[in-house]
């Protein structure tokens, strides 16, 4: 009702007030079977409530009105909300083993970054639909990955393929800090974690999840307005933005 009819209502004000709308929409409008990045001609073919509900909300935007943008991102992270990033950091002071999925694939995405391309669109006419991710690809278990590496740990690679992460300030000066709790940040712990690869069979989910969600921003290059960046390099910045922030926070706060 909301991604839907919620969409026509949205769109319906729009054209009586002759602004331009920004629908945000989502890789799940495909099947995730193809086996290369997906454009924007693909044909979609939603397979859970979710993606079924939001190829109707862009169905409504296209019949509804002419000004208009749908952006379809996919594997969103950012600052606010619950997102992978924040589950595996999370999982990291929680448990002893992760395990993550390694035959999903698809484009780690800054929320910040998803902004910056719809400020690009906003002064122009170039309406239509477009994919909006970050440049590159990876499985969820090579995101993981890059996270605790950009978070502080050093990585010991076993032979069945498992990795252990190990806080990087332990490894530094095991005997010298008195109270390393002190010093390592949220994000590390201070034992030693197993990160495991598994496939999606073995990881239980209430709605399918697509193997490939890969999405080319092919109609953003072909105007000549695709600012999207790597998905490493906007991972880094985000880890940069999200340690000044925490460390302001720290100096804030009261010392006992």
């Amino acid at each position: 009702m909301v991604n839907g009819l919620g969409t026509r209502n949205v769109a319906i004000a729009a054209r009586e007030v002759d602004a331009k709308l920004f629908y945000i929409s989502t890789d799940y409008v495909f099947d995730g079977t193809k086996s290369e990045p997906y454009r924007e001609y693909d044909p979609p073919n939603p397979q859970t409530v979710y993606g079924q509900s939001k190829l109707i909300g862009e169905g409504f935007v296209r019949e509804q009105l002419n000004k208009f943008f749908i952006i379809r991102i996919a594997w969103l992270y950012g600052q606010y909300g619950n997102n992978f990033l924040k589950t595996m950091l999370k999982l990291a002071q929680e448990k002893k083993e992760i395990t993550v999925v390694n035959d999903q694939h698809g484009s780690p995405t800054w929320a910040m970054d998803v902004a910056r391309q719809i400020e690009k669109l906003l002064p122009t006419e170039a309406y239509g639909t477009y994919h909006c991710t970050s440049q590159g690809s990876c499985t969820w278990y090579e995101f993981a990955q890059e996270i605790f590496t950009q978070a502080g740990y050093l990585m010991e690679e076993a032979s069945d393929g498992s990795i252990t992460l190990i806080p990087e300030s332990i490894i530094r000066n095991p005997k010298l800090i008195p109270n390393p709790e002190a010093l390592i940040p949220r994000t590390q712990s201070l034992t030693p974690i197993i990160l495991r690869p598994v496939a999606s069979e073995e990881f239980s989910r209430p709605a399918k999840r697509p193997q490939n969600s890969v999405l080319e921003n092919f109609m953003l290059k072909i105007q000549g307005l695709d600012i999207m960046p790597d998905w490493k390099d906007s991972l880094h910045k985000f880890m940069k933005a999200m340690n000044r922030q925490q460390s302001i926070v720290n100096s804030q706060q009261p010392r006992g």
